[in-house]
């Protein structure tokens, strides 16, 4: 059976785990750190970081301030190709 091609959804969320990892790395920061700071269980940022779609704005709007993300990879999260 032939491989699909992923959906731009699951692209742009790849794109979104893979900077949340980026930015945790680069802060030394543990899943439970960075679920308190955005107000929200371990388990349920880790259960979003799985499915990014799943983030509110809010959070979502924490994260970028907390990691740093700079506007082209926030821009390349955001976009659909």
């Amino acid at each position: 059976m032939p491989k699909l091609k992923p959906s731009a959804t699951e692209m742009m969320n790849r794109e979104v785990r893979a900077s949340l990892l980026a930015g945790q790395e680069r802060k030394a920061m543990l899943d439970q750190s960075v679920a308190k700071s955005i107000g929200i269980c371990k388990e349920t940022y880790q259960k979003k970081k799985r499915e990014p779609d799943k983030f509110t704005l809010e959070e979502f709007r924490n994260l970028i301030r907390i990691f740093k993300i700079p506007d082209n990879e926030i821009i390349r999260m955001l976009k659909s190709e």
